[in-house]
């Protein structure tokens, strides 16, 4: 039986078709060598910005995301797929002409970067590997009611994680999941913070009890200062679950706040972060903790 292991695709690396073209065949080169992927995909770089802009009431800038996952879904899928991204957008379209509360309508809106990504990403994979299942987080991820920046509910998202991980080694098969969105009681989008899809790629490797997440970003691991300031910064090797919980909390790497939490309360998995050719640094559980 394959190994099952989550892997988180940054948005700093998708961006355009061979972007993604590129993601695809770093699953199939994970497939190959034996391992069962569970792909937890970002938006597209710089989507979510334009998103917000377009919550502000630039209408605009929300049509400018619609074109440019058009632009992908064409060069990955052709027409088809490139129809079931415009057809995507009608959901959100829908909540900005209806004047919806803005913390539930700014969720719905923000969800769109991810779940168009989703189906981009999902196809390119199909094209590399052929076993894809695509799932929506929403399903999955359940969540508390705080908009923008909501809570995973662990008792309650653990059985359909099993069921998620059930799903991928039974039949074999890649899943590909958006990162950052969930969903509450009341089947209400939500999302989980800037930077979620970490959250979401941890969560369910904790839950699901995967022993290894590769977050996949655009440098090598962990920096110790913000390359930024000047400084020539070096990559930290090793971390632990406590050392990162608390990195993420102070801002370190723009990871998202909790990215973490869910190795503190379900221990197991370690958490490799870099880029496709090197994963600098690992976040794992010492002798003792949990």
């Amino acid at each position: 039986m394959r190994a099952l292991v989550v892997v988180k695709i940054g948005g700093s690396n998708l961006s355009n078709v061979d972007s993604y073209v590129r993601a695809a065949g770093y699953v199939r080169q994970l497939y190959e060598a034996g391992l069962l992927p569970i792909v937890v995909v970002s938006a597209a770089k710089g989507v979510t910005d334009k998103l917000l802009v377009a919550l502000q009431g630039d209408r605009n800038a929300f049509y400018e995301v619609v074109e440019l996952y058009s632009e992908l879904a064409r060069g990955i899928g052709g027409e088809k797929l490139e129809q079931e991204v415009r057809g995507l957008a009608e959901v959100p379209l829908k909540a900005m002409k209806a004047g919806l509360e803005r913390p539930v309508l700014g969720d719905i809106v923000l969800s769109y970067g991810e779940k168009a990504s989703k189906l981009v990403l999902s196809s390119a994979i199909e094209t590399e590997v052929g076993r894809v299942v695509r799932v929506d987080a929403e399903e999955v991820i359940k969540t508390g009611s705080n908009h923008g920046d909501a809570s995973i509910i662990y008792e309650k998202t653990e059985p359909r994680v099993e069921w998620l991980v059930k799903t991928a080694s039974e039949n074999n098969v890649v899943i590909v999941i958006e990162g950052f969105i969930g969903s509450d009681e009341k089947g209400a989008t939500t999302t989980l913070g800037r930077g979620g899809s970490d959250l979401t790629a941890t969560a369910i490797a904790a839950l699901g009890g995967i022993g290894e997440v590769r977050l996949i970003t655009n440098v090598k691991g962990v920096y110790s200062v913000d390359p930024d300031l000047g400084i020539k910064p070096r990559v930290v090797k090793c971390l632990s679950y406590r050392e990162a919980d608390e990195a993420a909390r102070h801002g370190v790497k723009r990871f998202n706040a909790k990215t973490f939490e869910p190795l503190l309360f379900f221990p197991g998995p370690v958490v490799r972060i870099g880029d496709y050719e090197h994963l600098g640094s690992s976040v794992m559980r010492e002798l003792g903790e949990g």
